[in-house]
């Protein structure tokens, strides 16, 4: 009796040692991945962000363009509220956090940079009427310059977080594989220890 109680307290205390490890494991890797899942919304947000201050570059790139095409001020109104909306979505994308912090001040002094010289060099051109075809054209060459450098430093910071996320997928990945190991410890060796128990009693 005393060499049963034994191996009943022995099994009992293991089986609880391995049902604490596994349960704290299974617990742990559960965090993880909600941990990642949430920086992978952020990251999405940040994204979202991103795609706005393209689309708004887009549009002042658009007027620009509208302007050398037709050589006439039609469109001139909308370069200023274009210019301020642009900034304010780099500003808003700025803000939202992240899994690391958007870096936009380059994006920024390219489209200040931009809408100074179009203001510089295009305005009053087209003010004067003096705007022939093949100075639009030259001018629309350097438009198209900034708004493909606007275009690249998005593109740029937009595979950052494509491979941020990347690397939070594959976290999820591993730690919820880290989560079912420590599930099937706890029952594979409660199991092992059941059938022990009771091969012992069976003697």
């Amino acid at each position: 009796m005393p060499s049963l109680r034994r191996t009943l307290t022995t099994a009992t205390s293991a089986l609880l040692a391995l049902q604490v490890a596994g349960t704290s494991l299974g617990f742990v890797s559960w965090w993880r991945v909600q941990h990642a899942c949430m920086e992978q919304r952020r990251i999405g947000d940040q994204r979202q962000a991103l795609l706005d201050v393209a689309r708004k570059s887009r549009e002042l790139y658009v007027h620009q363009a509208h302007t050398f095409i037709e050589g006439g001020p039609d469109h001139l109104d909308h370069l200023t509220d274009d210019a301020l909306a642009v900034d304010a979505a780099i500003a808003a994308a700025e803000s939202v956090e992240g899994p690391f912090p958007l870096v936009l001040q380059p994006l920024r002094a390219e489209v200040v940079a931009s809408s100074a010289w179009f203001e510089r060099e295009v305005v009053p051109r087209v003010r004067e009427g003096a705007l022939d075809r093949e100075t639009a054209a030259q001018l629309h060459r350097v438009a198209e310059s900034h708004a493909a450098a606007v275009q690249a430093t998005i593109d740029t910071s937009i595979r950052q977080l494509g491979e941020a996320e990347m690397a939070d997928m594959a976290r999820v990945s591993e730690e919820t594989r880290r989560g079912w190991v420590a599930v099937a410890l706890v029952v594979v060796s409660g199991a092992i220890l059941a059938a022990l128990v009771s091969a012992r009693l069976a003697r």
